[in-house]
């Protein structure tokens, strides 16, 4: 993936912190917004038309009976007779829906106020009325149209229901001419079914080519998983444009030297956590820790492995093919009692090191105090290659643990990544081995949530003394870490006489599009309360450093063919996404340039 697609995706973070908003009022907010929209601003519009008693009150009049009362007829008749089985509209978002109708119509009633007032051939509160039809047409149609998964003939009932009946209660009480209230309806609705036509299967035809599936039914399932959690009908779509590619797994384990009581388990694989929420492989962390905790009663680490956002797994069901190889390798075999002492190597701005068990290395990769984010999947191939010339299995984690904004890793930085790995990898090789002590712990943060960048998953540590050196590894449940805290942590358990380890995160994307956050997240960090977490911390160390016993490893190397994004499927996914917001929010203008002109022909008087 390019640096340019990379920096495009991160882009649309105000997108969906701009959508996750729209699941955020109760029904009972948006119903006594749209009251007190409609009556107040109604109001705004005749005062400022007529100062006085009665335009107040005759403002309060139509707001309720013109605006605010066939609004909330609408918005239930359309719910309870044509969009009562969709996924998407629910009631409150029918009224959802006839809120935001109301806040353009009353707008431009407002403004229509004012103009009445400077261009005398504009009438009050007619033509203000009238226009506003005009907008509001437009917008309906492509609401529905673009989010509703009903038939046709449900949509255009739907989009047009709540013009018509407002249309209604204007002709009654602003004794409106019949003909020009009909013509307007009839005029503002062919626009707008028109442009909402040909702009939804521009959509559907680019889209068919892009990603080879329909883009209003990947929308609707993204929309139904952001707003709904309901991840189904995206995943079902997913799984028809994937790609199968292998999946490498490396699990290690550990036990209490010569019983068959399990004392850990780490499981680096290069799948990716995302795309977000709860979709494919966002969840595939928690999911792997859960399962191998209850099934094996023990303490388990999934730190993120080498893998961008190609190698997000497109479903549930692929989630469990991983699941199963890992469950499948767990009861492990061949134990052996040595290991090497931790040692690390930088190159430039990359951090490696790398500590052996058995015939398993395990090598950590950092970029920390300056930015990181994922490492490229190439990169993790060239080391897997060195790694299986030196051990016969390699566990290679991207520690994913400094981070201020949103980044790429450059040529550079890939150098580094690999010279540091290589070097720690060869220096380790050479390392006498010797038998060793292990100690795990785990700790849930309740105290924190994913909305402040904290997984399920709590606090991991283990703790490894070889030769007289005590070496710990955190692993966080959360994406990515502030700058910093990865330093203040490897600090604070020196004071343990820790001397050295490495801090984690599992890249988990349960946390993200969930805060309206610069990074669509908060990092591990970032939103907590830092001595809280600090405190933690420590108690999960000084519990780690107490279960230290003679210990014995054994590891597992595997592969999974699963379905994939893949890079060109999400190069494309996110291009498509990014192309068609813009469309969309710039073709609107001329839309309501063109509805305007054709309304100021018709209506206007000379």
């Amino acid at each position: 993936m390019s640096d340019k697609d990379y920096l495009r995706i991160k882009a649309t973070t105000p997108y969906y912190n701009f959508i996750r908003k729209f699941a955020f009022p109760t029904l009972q907010e948006i119903i006594l917004a749209l009251l007190l929209i409609d009556t107040i601003g109604s109001i705004l519009a005749y005062y400022a038309y007529s100062p006085s008693f009665g335009g107040v009150a005759t403002g309060f009049t139509v707001g309720l009976l013109i605006f605010a009362a066939p609004s909330t007829i609408s918005a239930l008749l359309i719910h309870g007779l044509t969009l009562r089985r969709d996924p998407l509209f629910n009631l409150r978002r029918c009224f959802a829906l006839s809120l935001f109708s109301s806040i353009i119509w009353i707008g431009l009633m407002v403004i229509g106020a004012f103009a009445s007032r400077i261009f005398h051939n504009f009438t009050f509160p007619g033509d203000a009325f009238y226009l506003g039809m005009f907008v509001v047409a437009p917008f309906r149609a492509i609401s529905i149209f673009s989010m509703s998964s009903t038939g046709y003939a449900s949509k255009s009932f739907s989009a047009a229901f709540e013009p018509f009946l407002c249309l209604v209660s204007a002709c009654l009480i602003f004794q409106l001419s019949i003909v020009e209230g009909v013509l307007t309806f009839v005029t503002s609705t062919f626009i707008s079914f028109v442009y909402t036509t040909l702009i939804i299967s521009y959509i559907e035809g680019r889209g068919l080519k892009k990603i080879g599936t329909s883009p209003l039914n990947m929308f609707r399932g993204f929309l139904l998983d952001w707003l709904d959690r309901s991840s189904d009908v995206l995943e079902r779509q997913l799984e028809k444009v994937s790609s199968e590619q292998g999946l490498n797994t490396t699990v290690l384990g550990f036990r209490q030297k010569g019983t068959e009581t399990s004392s850990g388990i780490l499981v680096v694989s290069n799948f990716h956590p995302g795309p977000f929420l709860n979709v494919g492989s966002s969840v595939l962390p928690q999911v792997i820790q859960e399962s191998l905790e209850r099934e094996m009663n023990t303490v388990v680490a999934v730190p993120h492995g080498i893998s961008g956002h190609e190698m997000n797994l497109v479903s549930q069901e692929q989630n469990q093919k991983v699941l199963k190889g890992i469950t499948g390798v767990a009861n492990f075999s061949n134990f052996e009692p040595r290991a090497t002492r931790l040692v690390r190597v930088n190159s430039g701005n990359a951090t490696a090191s790398c500590q052996v068990f058995g015939n398993c290395s395990l090598v950590t990769i950092t970029l920390s105090p300056n930015d990181m984010e994922d490492i490229p999947l190439n990169v993790g191939v060239e080391l897997t290659s060195m790694g299986r010339r030196l051990f016969r299995d390699t566990a290679l984690i991207d520690a994913h643990n400094s981070i201020k904004r949103a980044t790429i890793l450059d040529e550079e930085d890939q150098r580094d990544i690999v010279k540091s790995a290589k070097g720690a990898m060869e220096r380790a090789a050479g390392e006498p081995t010797a038998s060793f002590r292990f100690g795990a712990a785990k700790v849930v943060l309740n105290e924190f949530t994913p909305e402040q960048g904290i997984g399920p998953g709590g606090l991991v540590a283990f703790v490894v003394e070889v030769a007289g050196q005590l070496s710990g590894y955190l692993v966080v449940d959360g994406n990515n870490m502030k700058t910093g805290l990865r330093e203040r942590i490897l600090q604070a358990i020196k004071k343990l006489d820790i001397e050295d380890g490495e801090v984690m995160t599992t890249d988990t994307h349960v946390v993200n599009g969930i805060v309206p956050a610069k990074l669509g997240y908060h990092p591990v960090g970032e939103a907590v309360d830092e001595n809280v977490f600090m405190k933690k911390v420590t108690t999960v160390f000084s519990e780690a450093k107490r279960n230290l016993e003679d210990g014995e490893s054994s590891s597992v190397s595997f592969e999974t063919r699963v379905k994939t994004l893949g890079i060109g499927l999400f190069k494309n996914m996110t291009e498509l996404i990014y192309y068609t917001s813009k469309l969309v929010a710039f073709s609107m203008i001329p839309t309501i340039l063109i509805s305007a002109i054709i309304f100021t022909l018709i209506l206007i008087k000379p």
